[in-house]
């Protein structure tokens, strides 16, 4: 009785983990207007809902998360240039909309604890630079030392949730100045034994990101670190946790190489995907 038990809670954990990567959010920021801006890309299902958020690399190529590329989520289309129009406009001659061809995850990517959350994800038709679409510009090496000891503040930005009680979703491309704080620290809250290099983690009093943000960049002095990976809930006192850009550069670069050479991985639904839903309904 006593290792079933343990065994639940344990279970559970990984399910409120897991369930709040996809409640990845944007809560107390406001439009983006000076923040540079224009490599965020929409991801949205075959209805054009936003599900998660991205960053445009290159032509063919979209920067998110791992567990953005799960079948529960559904992604169907990413929208580029619309982070100065109202989401709902994706039908304008600033907007290019395109059908997604892949997603490919991390090759050490674990579902049940979000381990190693990034993924690439590529086009069927190419989007090129515009006056409202630009491509990201991340790091050229991998940095030796927590990324808090250099860069204090962070830009986050994404279509998820306002609130995640009433969850309203905004009309557009929403940004928040965040904290960035000890990655070692930050994840004692979830009682994590990951690698902290892996990660990077932000506070924000009433700040955050929140349900439609996963995936979406997080940008120190104009270069992206982080990809928007998981959260407890919106706002709360636990901080958000990003996967570190620079510790996937080699992944980033020999996934398109592979690409080229017919080698590919998508993403699937795990177990641990049912477990949730299960526990879910149960509660």
């Amino acid at each position: 009785m006593y290792s079933f038990h343990s065994e639940f809670i344990l279970l559970l954990l990984l399910c409120n983990q897991y369930c709040a990567a996809l409640k990845g959010r944007i809560v107390g920021g406001k439009v983006c207007t000076n923040e540079k801006h224009e490599f965020a890309v929409a991801l949205a299902d075959k209805t054009f809902i936003v599900k998660c958020g991205g960053s445009l690399l290159e032509a063919r190529w979209v920067l998110t998360a791992a567990h953005c590329c799960n079948t529960m989520v559904h992604l169907r289309y990413a929208m580029a240039g619309i982070s100065t129009n109202p989401v709902e406009e994706y039908i304008s001659n600033s907007v290019t909309v395109t059908t997604i061809e892949a997603c490919i995850t991390h090759p050490d990517f674990q579902q049940d604890d979000l381990l190693n959350d990034i993924a690439l994800i590529r086009l069927e038709r190419p989007i090129k630079e515009t006056a409202t679409i630009s491509y990201v510009q991340l790091p050229t090496t991998k940095l030796n030392d927590d990324i808090h000891k250099w860069c204090t503040q962070a830009i986050v930005m994404g279509w998820g949730w306002l609130d995640y009680h009433t969850r309203k979703r905004p009309s557009r491309l929403q940004c928040v100045t965040l904290d960035v704080v000890s990655s070692k620290d930050c994840l004692h809250y979830y009682h994590s034994r990951r690698n902290p290099d892996t990660v990077v983690c932000t506070s924000g009093d009433g700040k955050d990101a929140c349900r439609g943000d996963s995936g979406g960049p997080m940008i120190c002095n104009g270069i992206q670190y982080g990809v928007v990976s998981f959260g407890m809930k919106c706002a709360t006192k636990y901080p958000g946790v990003y996967a570190r850009v620079d510790n996937y550069l080699n992944f980033i670069d020999n996934t398109r190489a592979d690409y080229r050479a017919g080698s590919m991985t998508i993403q699937t639904v795990s177990t641990i995907v049912v477990i949730c839903v299960y526990i879910t309904m149960l509660i």
